[in-house]
């Protein structure tokens, strides 16, 4: 009885005083905006070089970003033949955006691009030929910019 007693003491006193085994390993940073840009997003204008493109049911075309790819939908339905894998740098400035669409031929690149995330406004800007520097279309290098609004759900 009397070892059991001491056990009981000595164990009070030892667990308090180990170290909090959770500490040691911190979860890994998170980039800025990586959780933010996680979501549905409804495609609002669509910019190719100088001018603004008229497309037909703009509204009804939304993109939901996942932590590992991007599915599009059109009108609600899902079009998986568009669903694309994405990497994102966001140590960049801009931050820099490849986009490796499931229906590219084997051997094409992927789709470069930058984007901005503004609260609930996203722009993306997407080289034709290699990254664009910024998010103004130039006639010299043709670029696509498309704004997209978060919708709530």
């Amino acid at each position: 009885m009397m070892r059991a007693a001491v056990f009981l003491c000595v164990l009070a006193v030892a667990v308090p005083l180990r170290e909090n085994r959770w500490t040691r390993y911190p979860p890994p940073p998170t980039a800025p905006g990586s959780i933010q840009i996680y979501g549905m997003w409804q495609l609002t204008k669509v910019d190719i070089g100088q001018k603004e493109m008229a497309l037909p049911d703009v509204n009804d075309k939304k993109l939901q970003i996942l932590e590992d790819k991007l599915k599009t939908f059109d009108k609600g339905a899902p079009q998986p033949q568009e669903d694309a894998a994405y990497k994102i740098d966001w140590t960049k400035q801009p931050a820099t955006i490849d986009i490796m669409p499931g229906n590219l031929p084997a051997g094409a690149k992927s789709l470069q691009g930058i984007l901005k995330l503004d609260g609930d406004t996203l722009i993306l800007a997407l080289g034709m030929e290699g990254r664009p520097a910024t998010f103004v279309p130039d006639a010299t290098r043709p670029v696509i910019v498309m704004y997209l609004k978060r919708v709530n759900p």
